[in-house]
């Protein structure tokens, strides 16, 4: 219960904009990095597999090379695409999904 309203206090105290960062830091709370940083380039590039062996589905599995178990570093999700019907013929597709977890099915 103590934990839950300080959180809220806290909150409040963030979402202020006449608190500023000196306050936080002598109250002890986060005070939030203004620099943005950019995003570390991938030292692997990702992997990625199709699965195809269920009737009308395709499990897609993207991760690291280094480490297939997990996704490579900086790297948030996976745009996926899907084209149905001659693949010389005009735009007729369409991102059907962005995958954020190491494998994601189609159906």
């Amino acid at each position: 219960m103590f934990e839950v309203v300080i959180r809220a206090i806290v909150a409040r105290l963030q979402a202020n904009p006449e608190v500023d960062d000196s306050e936080r830091a002598g109250l002890g709370i986060t005070v939030p990095d203004r620099i943005l940083t950019p995003a570390e380039i991938p030292a692997t590039r990702p992997a990625v597999s199709v699965d195809t062996s269920g009737q009308l589905r395709h499990v897609i599995a993207f991760a690291a090379e280094a480490t297939p178990t997990r996704k490579t570093k900086g790297v948030m999700d996976a745009e996926i695409w899907v084209k149905i019907g001659d693949p010389r013929a005009g735009r007729s597709q369409r991102a059907d999904a962005y995958g954020r977890r190491h494998a994601y099915a189609l159906y």
